[in-house]
């Protein structure tokens, strides 16, 4: 049967196709087919249009409570000791997969009693969305300013309905946080009468507060006395005078020669003034005392190390030294391959008397003019020979290694200098720190680490505290005790450290060394690895007393 099509059908499809018109095929008897049947007799167009639209599906606003995992920081009251750029930052994590809503424009605010301090989109900058696939988590991070939102006042984090949607269009609906910043409690100065150091007898101790009048106890009030680290404290209950200020008395005094820790925790007085009534709880509160004539402790791990060659597990105020370093190994390290016979004091005159250890020292030999300075090793020379120093990555030659390089230098380069063409990580862990933190004339003197030295440190003591105890010993606590004296930690970014370890090729010769990785970013911290010798990289320098 022959299908049949008029020219004016045509036209007036043609013209009806824009306004998406409907047509009905029929057969010679009357019935409707589909447009392809070879019974087709004639096609007639509807002059109703269809829809231009579907009709928009029913979506569902999503409880933004319900699927809220974690807030960071919590809502509430914002310590600002702990968290010192205050609404800096917040992390809201959500389960499952949302997206911005790029349909509407929606503010995310930060507001206080001042107004909105804060408004941006949620696809600005600052204002990032993180989806984990793999878990179906979603991140929300508002970074708002380097230095954060820390004027006390009610703070109101407000994230309006829609502005996320799940993967179907489903609006997130809307959230409101709410943060308080208290004003800051006054700094807890005080002062103590003797002042903490170095003392004939010990009959009483006086504490002032520069900032706080009025102490109330809260509970029981108790010192407690620790000398020379032993474990089971003296206790002594302070008396507070009328003036204001505090007194731990001693009967009998304290004469015995030996390091004595006053501690009083943090939380047991309640400090105010009359003008104010808001009052404090103290943080804690640590007086070290040194009755003249003590006998030097045997060393451990964690302990202080002085400018004069002395050591003690808690901080002393020396008239005439200072802390420069943390002991990190006790004795010889014989089963890393080191020796005592190897090594002379510092002006290599003689050898060393005695061997007691080794020491990191409190901060970076790069870290200078207020920023660290990465420095390469030495120059880049693929034909080079090198300077004989170990190649094991499991030893403490670092001392051996670094008279190698010395050598090598006063050979080839009229000694050592910090240009790249030189060896200039030599250099800084020597001549240069030592001109800056003068190492006792007793001991070795300061020299560029092995590469096992460095890693023992982080494997072996670095976090590790002496007893398990958190709060003992530990060079990274006793560095972070050092800050007052310029100390710095070494797990944080971007600290990779050159040791003294060369890397040779099978032709014998050397244009790597090995550093090991300190930095805190890196997916797995605490490797060994070499890297082209003008690299830059920190030096942090160590030394044996």
């Amino acid at each position: 049967m022959t299908r049949t099509l008029t020219l004016t059908t045509i036209l007036a499809a043609s013209a009806l196709s824009l306004a998406a018109q409907s047509f009905t095929v029929f057969t010679k008897s009357g019935e409707t087919v589909g447009f392809n049947n070879e019974n087709v007799e004639r096609i007639e167009f509807s002059l109703t249009s269809l829809p231009d639209e579907p009709t928009p599906p029913i979506l569902d606003v999503i409880n933004f409570n319900e699927y809220m995992e974690s807030l960071t920081p919590a809502e509430g009251l914002l310590d600002t000791k702990t968290t010192p750029q205050g609404l800096g930052c917040i992390t809201i994590s959500l389960k499952g997969a949302y997206i911005e809503n790029t349909q509407e424009e929606h503010y995310i605010t930060l507001g206080n009693s001042e107004g909105v301090v804060f408004s941006r989109k949620p696809t600005d900058e600052g204002m990032n969305l993180h989806r984990d696939v793999l878990a179906n988590t979603t991140d929300l991070i508002y970074t708002f300013a380097a230095d954060g939102y820390t004027a006390p006042g009610n703070y109101h984090l407000e994230i309006p309905e829609g502005t996320y949607t799940d993967i179907s269009g489903n609006p997130l609906g809307g959230k409101i946080c709410i943060y308080i910043i208290e004003e800051p409690a006054p700094d807890q100065k005080y002062s103590a009468s003797p002042e903490p150091g170095i003392v004939e007898t010990l009959s009483e101790v006086t504490i002032t507060f520069d900032n706080y009048t009025q102490l109330k106890p809260m509970g029981a009030l108790k010192a407690y006395i620790q000398k020379d680290n032993n474990a089971y404290p003296d206790i002594v209950e302070p008396t507070i005078n009328e003036n204001g200020t505090l007194t731990i008395s001693f009967n009998p005094a304290l004469q015995v020669p030996g390091v004595y820790s006053i501690t009083i925790p943090e939380g047991s007085l309640s400090l105010g003034n009359e003008d104010s009534g808001k009052s404090y709880l103290n943080e804690k509160i640590n007086l070290v005392y040194e009755i003249e004539g003590n006998k030097q402790q045997a060393p451990k791990i964690g302990d202080y190390y002085y400018s004069d060659g002395s050591w003690s597990s808690y901080l002393v105020n020396k008239p005439d030294a200072e802390p420069i370093g943390v002991i990190f190994y006790i004795g010889i390290a014989s089963e890393f391959g080191d020796k005592e016979a190897y090594y002379k004091v510092k002006d290599g005159s003689a050898a060393m008397p005695e061997f007691h250890g080794y020491v990191v020292s409190l901060r970076d030999a790069t870290y200078y003019d207020g920023e660290h300075n990465p420095v390469a090793w030495s120059f880049y020379d693929g034909w080079d020979d090198g300077c004989s120093c170990s190649v094991s990555t499991n030893d403490f030659l670092g001392y051996n290694n670094t008279a190698a390089i010395r050598a090598r230098a006063n050979k080839d380069f009229n000694g050592l200098s910090g240009e790249s063409s030189n060896f200039p990580a030599t250099y800084y862990a020597t001549d240069y720190f030592d001109a800056q933190v003068p190492a006792p004339a007793q001991s070795s003197g300061w020299f560029l680490p092995s590469a096992y030295q460095l890693k023992y440190i982080y494997d072996r003591v670095y976090f590790i505290p002496n007893g398990g105890d958190s709060e003992s010993a530990c060079v990274q606590n006793s560095l972070a005790q050092l800050e007052n004296y310029g100390g710095m930690p070494m797990y944080c970014r971007d600290s990779e450290y050159w040791s003294s370890t060369e890397q040779y090729d099978s032709s014998g010769c050397s244009y790597r060394a090995y550093y090991t990785s300190f930095d805190e970013s890196s997916f797995n911290p605490g490797f060994v690895t070499w890297a082209n010798k003008n690299t830059g990289c920190r030096v942090r320098p160590i030394l044996a007393f």
